[in-house]
C-alpha cells in the first residue's frame, strides 16, 4: 500500500500552504499528506513514514532533516511511480553513460524516435513527463551526459564540441538512431546545434531547441542558475502552476537535490559551456528546427529565442505562456501541445 505513499514537506510563509493546497490535490494512486505548519505534526508524520523501509534515501534524508528540527526550504514527494520506462546504458571513452527508454524501446525505424537532451547540472529526469507522454506514439529516450544522473563522470570533459557532443553521438550509433528528432534544453540546446553541424554523425530528422542560445554567455548563464532554481520553486508554489501535476514537482526536487548534492557537476558545466559560440555556422543547420522559449525566461529570453530562429534557415518559434527557463516542468501541458503539434507534422514528412 504504499507504493505510491507521497509526503509534502511544505515551509513558510503562510501563503505557500494556500497557494499548495489549492493546486495540489491527491492524484490518481497517490496519497497526499497535507502537513500543517506545525513542526509538532510534522514530526509525528515524519517519525511514521521513516519507519516504512521502502522509502529511497533521498527521502530519508529529508525525514532526519525535519526530526531534527531542521526543516529544508523545499519541498517534494516521496515515492514515484513513472510508467514503463526501462533505464540502459552503453560505454564510450571508459565511461558507462545512462539513458532512459520509453514503453516502444528502440529499433522500430518505422517509428520516430525523439531523443530528449538535458541541460546543464541537470540529468534525464527533467524529460520524464516527455518521455512518459510521447512514450504513447513515438520511441523515447532521455540520455544522462556524464557526471549527470547516473552515468558515470568524465574526467577528459573540456567542451560541448569535443565532449558532450561526442556522447549523443554515441547514444546515436549505439541504438542505430535512423528515424529521430533531438530535443535539447539549454545547454542541451546547444549540444543539439554542435550535433546537427556534424556531418559524420548520424542525421536527425528535425532539432528541437528550448530555452537555449547559439552563443552561451558564461556570466548569464551563471548568474541565472541560482536564479532558476528559485524561480522555479516559486513558479510551482504560486500562480504558475498549470493544472495539478505531482510529477513535475518530485522531478523538480530530485533535480535539486541531484544540484545540492553535486555542484562540482554545475560547475563543470559552466566551464564547458564557457565560450561556446557557433553564430556564424548558424545558418549551416538546414533542418527543420522548432524554437521553444518561456515567456518569463531570463536566462534566454524571449528575445534570445526569436534571434535564434531568425538565424536558423528553416525554424519556428513557440513561446511557451507561464513558464520561466524549464517550460517542459513550469507548464507541462502547454508544452506538451507544442511540442506534440510539431512530432506529428514532422512524422508525416518523408
Amino acid at each position: 500500500m504504499f507504493a505510491h505513499l507521497s509526503l509534502l514537506l511544505l515551509c513558510p510563509p503562510q501563503e505557500w500552504f494556500q497557494a499548495l493546497f489549492q493546486a495540489l490535490l491527491p492524484s490518481q494512486g497517490q496519497i497526499l499528506f497535507r502537513i500543517s505548519s506545525s513542526l509538532r505534526l510534522c514530526r509525528i508524520a515524519c517519525w511514521t513514514l521513516y519507519s516504512i523501509d521502502s522509502l529511497c534515501p533521498d527521502s530519508k534524508t529529508y525525514l532526519k532533516a525535519i526530526l531534527k528540527g531542521n526543516r529544508p526550504i523545499c519541498y517534494g514527494f516521496i515515492g514515484q511511480s513513472w510508467g514503463e520506462l526501462k533505464l540502459s546504458h552503453l560505454v564510450h571513452d571508459g565511461v558507462r553513460l545512462h539513458y532512459v527508454v520509453g514503453p516502444k524501446g528502440t529499433g522500430d525505424t518505422s517509428i520516430l524516435t525523439i531523443v530528449f537532451v538535458h541541460g546543464a547540472g541537470s540529468s534525464h529526469e527533467a524529460w520524464t513527463l516527455q518521455v512518459e507522454e510521447f512514450g504513447k506514439q513515438y520511441q523515447t529516450i532521455a540520455f544522462d551526459f556524464s557526471g549527470h544522473g547516473k552515468s558515470d563522470p568524465n574526467p577528459k570533459m573540456t567542451s560541448i564540441e569535443n565532449g558532450y557532443t561526442e556522447e549523443l553521438a554515441a547514444l546515436a550509433d549505439h541504438l542505430e538512431l535512423q528515424n529521430f528528432v533531438l530535443v535539447g534544453h539549454s545547454m542541451g540546446g546547444g549540444v543539439v546545434m554542435s550535433y546537427a553541424l556534424r556531418d559524420d554523425f548520424p542525421c536527425p530528422k528535425a532539432l528541437t531547441l528550448v530555452d537555449t542560445s547559439c552563443d552561451l554567455n558564461l556570466s548569464n548563464l551563471a548568474a541565472g542558475m541560482t536564479r532558476e532554481a528559485l524561480d522555479t520553486y516559486l513558479s510551482l508554489l504560486r500562480d504558475r502552476i498549470k493544472g495539478s501535476n505531482s510529477k513535475a514537482i518530485e522531478i523538480i526536487r530530485r533535480e535539486e537535490i541531484h544540484k545540492t548534492r553535486n555542484p562540482h557537476v554545475m560547475q563543470r558545466d559552466l566551464a564547458v559551456v564557457d565560450g561556446f559560440d557557433i553564430t556564424s555556422r548558424i545558418h549551416e543547420i538546414d533542418l527543420p528546427t522548432l524554437v521553444v522559449v518561456g515567456e518569463h525566461d531570463n536566462i534566454i529570453t524571449p528575445s534570445t529565442a526569436k534571434d535564434l530562429e531568425e538565424r536558423l534557415p528553416r525554424a519556428d518559434l513557440a513561446i511557451i505562456r507561464h513558464a520561466d527557463h524549464v517550460p517542459m516542468l513550469q507548464n507541462p501541458a502547454e508544452f506538451n501541445r507544442v511540442l506534440g503539434k510539431y512530432l506529428d507534422w514532422v512524422d508525416r514528412q518523408p
